[in-house]
């Protein structure tokens, strides 16, 4: 999504209230999962991006923005 100060990634994703919020994939096949929230990470981080995490009983948001 695009916005006036630079583009805006929203990820909203379901997770069991009782695992850590380390964003580390819970899946059996671990190994084929997870990569995705790293790789977003390194961007926002790259162009001085910014995060914003909200979490309730049944899933996170996550928003990651990057002025362009």
């Amino acid at each position: 999504m695009q916005s006036e100060n630079g583009v805006c990634i929203r990820v909203n994703n379901s997770y069991s209230r009782y695992e850590n919020m380390n964003f580390q994939t819970q899946k059996s096949n671990a190994k084929e999962h997870g990569y995705g929230m790293k790789i977003v990470d390194d961007v926002v981080k790259k162009y001085k991006g910014t995060w914003e995490i909200q979490v309730d009983d049944t899933e996170y948001v996550v928003r990651q923005t990057i002025c362009i």
